[in-house]
C-alpha cells in the first residue's frame, strides 16, 4: 500500500533535477562546446609548452579555462571543452588537461 505512494513521491522529488543537466543535441553526449563549433575547444597538446612556466603564462589560454592550485577546491563537473591548468605551490604550471 505504501509502495505506490513512495514511488509517486520519488518521481515528484527527482523530476525537477532534470533541469540541472546540460542540454543534449541528438543522441550523443551532452555538448559543452560553444554554439556552432564542430569539435570541443580543449586542446591540451597545443598548450603543453606551458609546463614549467609561471602561472601567468596560463593567461594566453582562451576560455573556457581554469587554473587549479594544489590546495584549491575544484568542482568535479566534466566539461570537455574546458582546459585545466594545474600549478604547484610555487606557481609553476605542472599539468595541462581537459575537463
Amino acid at each position: 500500500m505504501f509502495l505506490p505512494v513512495r514511488l509517486a513521491v520519488a518521481a515528484l522529488v527527482s523530476a525537477p533535477l532534470g533541469a540541472c543537466l546540460p542540454a543534449q543535441q541528438g543522441n550523443g553526449p551532452a555538448s559543452y562546446a560553444s554554439p556552432g563549433s564542430a569539435a570541443p575547444l580543449c586542446t591540451p597538446g597545443i598548450w603543453s609548452h606551458l609546463k614549467g612556466k609561471p602561472r601567468e603564462a596560463a593567461d594566453a589560454v582562451p576560455a573556457p579555462m581554469r587554473v587549479i592550485g594544489p590546495d584549491d577546491v575544484m568542482t568535479m563537473d566534466h566539461n570537455p571543452s574546458r582546459t585545466n591548468i594545474a600549478v604547484d605551490h610555487g606557481g609553476t604550471i605542472v599539468r595541462v588537461f581537459c575537463g
